[in-house]
């Protein structure tokens, strides 16, 4: 009979631990970007949004960017890159998606995705969470009067 192994689940004590933790998170968005896209394919590309089932209501350049997005992150995540590159990912992937939440909450102007309501709250979600993980530890360093942050302490 085989031994069962326990895992030991920890709570990430760094800005490092974070940012690779929430690309590896975000390692699902290459399977919601593949369905949506796979959905679209095979119902047809001018299928109404609201066809789809809850989660995957969303526009083919969307499920594109999710896969793109989904692929980056997971070689971050889970490949060789430096640490450095998982918290200058969440970094990134911040500013990208509170300008989303912005622009998709406030304006028409959608950079050619088909964003409604429930897609701007998760916009401000995860953007709002990955600034707090790729900026925060820099912004309380600062306010602290540190001149030179140390951004692996949380």
């Amino acid at each position: 009979m085989p031994s069962i192994t326990k895992v030991k689940l920890e709570i990430p004590k760094t800005q490092t631990a974070w940012a690779v933790l929430y690309c590896r998170g975000l390692a699902l968005f290459i399977f919601q970007g593949f369905l949506i896209l796979m959905m679209h394919a095979i119902s047809g590309w001018q299928t109404p949004r609201g066809d789809f089932p809850l989660g995957f209501r969303l526009d083919p350049m969307h499920g594109v960017f999710h896969l793109v997005t989904g692929i980056i992150a997971t070689y971050i995540g889970f490949g060789p890159p430096s640490e450095k590159a998982a918290v200058r990912f969440t970094q990134g992937f911040g500013i990208i998606y509170l300008l989303l939440a912005v622009f998709g909450t406030f304006t028409k102007f959608h950079f050619g995705l088909e964003l409604g309501f429930s897609e701007n709250a998760i916009h401000w979600i995860l953007g709002g969470y990955s600034a707090l993980i790729g900026f925060g530890p820099g912004i309380v360093a600062t306010m602290r009067g540190k001149t030179t942050p140390e951004r692996n302490t949380l």
